[in-house]
C-alpha cells in the first residue's frame, strides 16, 4: 500500500512537472499564428495583472493567468513598460513579454519641411495628436533643423522641439567647422540668416549654391540683397499672420529691418528654418560672378552678371508670365 502510494506520488509529480514544463516553458516559447496583428496602448502605472487582462481581452495572449505566473516565475512583473505596442500575427508569450520588458514601443514620424517659419512649426507640432503637452510660443526663427523626427505616443511636444533644436545646433556647428576657413561670413548666425533666404528663394536643391553665390557677391560689393522673401517675412512680422496675397511694388517700400530692398547687408535674423542643403550652399557656394537672377518660368532661375542682362531676362520672364495668365477663348 505504501509502495503504491509512493508510486502514485511520483507519477503525480512527473505529470505535474510535465504539465508545468508544457505550460510555462514549451507553450511560453512556442510561436502561434493569431488572426491578425494588433496594436494596443498600455497606460502608465498599469499593474502586471491589469496588463495581462488587457492583453487577453484584446486577443494578444490566450491566458492572462499563464501570462501573470510566467512573469512571477521569472521575476519580471515590475519590468513591464507602458506605451503603444504593435504585435505581429505570429507571436509567442515570450515575445510579447520581452517586447513589454524592453519597451519596444511604436514610433511615429513627424516631418519638418524646409522653409517653415516658427509660427508654422508651432501649429504643426500642436496638431500632432499623439504628442502631449504644450510647446513654447517663442521658438527662435531658424533654430530648428527641418528633417523627419521619430517619437512615441505620449511624448511631450517640448521634447521633440528640443530634439529639433539640438539637430540644428549640431548640423550648423559641424558645417561651420568644415567650411569656416572658406567663407566670407563672420558668424554662424550670419550663415543661418543667409541660408534662410536661400531656402525661401528656390525649391531646387541644385540651384541653392548658385543663389547663395549671388547673395554673397552682392554682400561683398555692398549691394542690397533685394530679395522678395524678406519683404514677405517683414509683413508677417508686422501683421502677425501669414502673407497670402501677391507682392506689389508698393510692398517693397515697407519700413522694416527685414526689408532687404531698403537695408544694406543681412536682415537682423533668419526668415525661416533652413535645411542642411541651404546651410551648406551658403558655406560652400558655386564659384560665380553673377549678381542677379530671375524666375525662368519652369520653377528655376536665369542668372546674370550685369544689370543689362538681368533686365533682358526680366522682360523675358514678364512675357512668360503674361502668356501663362492669358485665357484661351473657347
Amino acid at each position: 500500500m505504501k509502495k503504491a502510494f509512493s508510486l502514485l506520488a511520483v507519477l503525480v509529480f512527473v505529470l505535474s512537472l510535465g504539465f508545468f514544463y508544457k505550460i510555462f516553458v514549451q507553450d511560453y516559447e512556442q510561436e502561434k499564428n493569431y488572426p491578425s496583428s494588433l496594436t494596443i496602448i498600455i497606460p502608465p502605472k498599469t499593474s502586471a495583472k491589469a496588463i495581462g487582462n488587457l492583453l487577453e481581452k484584446e486577443g494578444i495572449i490566450s491566458s492572462q493567468e499563464i501570462f501573470y505566473w510566467s512573469l512571477r516565475l521569472r521575476a519580471l512583473g515590475n519590468q513591464l513598460r507602458s506605451g503603444e505596442y504593435h504585435f505581429p500575427e505570429r507571436r509567442s508569450l515570450k515575445s510579447v513579454i520581452e517586447k513589454l520588458r524592453r519597451g519596444d514601443v511604436v514610433y511615429h514620424r513627424l516631418t519638418l519641411a524646409e522653409g517653415l517659419t516658427s509660427r508654422e512649426i508651432i501649429l504643426l507640432v500642436q496638431r500632432e495628436e499623439k504628442l502631449q503637452g504644450d510647446v513654447a510660443n517663442t521658438i527662435l526663427e531658424g533654430s530648428l533643423l527641418p528633417e523627419t523626427y521619430t517619437f512615441f505616443r505620449g511624448e511631450s511636444r517640448q521634447n521633440i522641439v528640443s530634439q529639433m533644436k539640438k539637430s540644428m545646433e549640431k548640423t550648423l556647428s559641424d558645417l561651420w567647422e568644415r567650411y569656416q576657413s572658406k567663407t566670407s561670413l563672420k558668424t554662424k548666425e550670419e550663415v543661418l540668416i543667409l541660408a534662410s533666404i536661400v531656402e525661401k528663394e528656390t525649391a531646387l536643391e541644385k540651384e541653392r549654391p548658385h543663389i547663395a553665390a549671388v547673395f554673397l557677391n552682392r554682400l561683398k560689393k555692398g549691394m542690397p540683397l533685394q530679395t522678395d522673401p524678406t519683404v514677405i517675412y517683414a509683413f508677417e512680422v508686422l501683421e502677425q499672420k501669414p502673407f497670402e496675397r501677391t507682392l506689389t511694388r508698393d510692398d517693397l517700400k515697407v519700413s522694416s529691418p527685414y526689408n532687404t530692398y531698403l537695408i544694406q547687408g543681412l536682415p537682423p535674423g533668419p526668415i525661416c528654418h533652413p535645411g542642411k542643403a541651404s546651410l551648406e550652399a551658403v558655406l560652400n557656394p558655386l564659384e560665380s560672378d553673377d549678381l542677379f537672377f530671375v524666375a525662368d518660368g519652369t520653377g528655376g532661375h536665369v542668372f546674370s552678371k550685369t544689370y543689362k542682362e538681368h533686365a533682358q531676362n526680366h522682360n523675358q520672364w514678364r512675357k512668360i508670365k503674361k502668356k501663362k495668365n492669358m485665357v484661351t477663348p473657347k
